[in-house]
């Protein structure tokens, strides 16, 4: 059966992909997608999607290239599902930026992924607003440290996404002061 996603307000959704991460946020009726889990999940994070009633994205967000968070992009940048943006973390170090899945993605929708900075500022809905947080700097011995930082803030309130942050990156996050 399927269910209606909130037309008003926020939902966020944790979709089951296994030992993964897919993230569903919908705000005022239109969803944004934090991960795809991975290639072999693929097909769970669809149908849960369809469930939802998601007939387009208006952003998908890769907060780091471990294949457990960007394994589904290249299936979804394949599919038919609209998607608006593409966006990641402009630091990363294991991939040159032609290789990053966001980047292979997009260009097959003739789209370009959009490098996200500490300080950038991402509408969603009417009210709602992705901030991004992290990374400050690269780490080149720990790709989960330079995983993008969220805090989606609404009138309904905040919630903060961490992609694999570990403790160096926790470490630069709380002596920068952003929250």
């Amino acid at each position: 059966a399927r269910e209606t996603a909130a037309e008003g307000g926020v939902e966020i959704l944790i979709i089951n992909v296994g030992k993964a991460d897919a993230i569903l946020v919908t705000v005022d009726g239109m969803h944004y997608l934090i991960d795809t889990g991975t290639q072999k999940s693929y097909d769970r994070m669809m149908q849960a999607l369809d469930r939802r009633g998601v007939e387009r994205l208006s952003g998908v967000f890769l907060t780091h290239t471990d294949k457990d968070h960007g394994g589904g992009m290249k299936k979804l940048s394949e599919s038919d599902l609209p998607v608006d943006a593409w966006y990641a973390p402009a630091i990363f170090y294991e991939k040159k930026p032609e290789k990053h899945q966001a980047a292979q993605a997009a260009e097959r929708r003739d789209q370009e992924v959009v490098w996200l900075a500490v300080g950038d500022e991402i509408p969603a809905g009417e009210d709602g607003r992705f901030l991004v947080l992290a990374p400050l700097q690269v780490n080149e011995g720990n790709e989960n440290n330079n995983s993008l930082v969220l805090m989606f803030e609404s009138p309904q309130g905040r919630a903060l996404f961490t992609g694999d942050m570990e403790f160096d990156e926790e470490d630069d996050l709380i002596a920068s002061g952003a929250d």
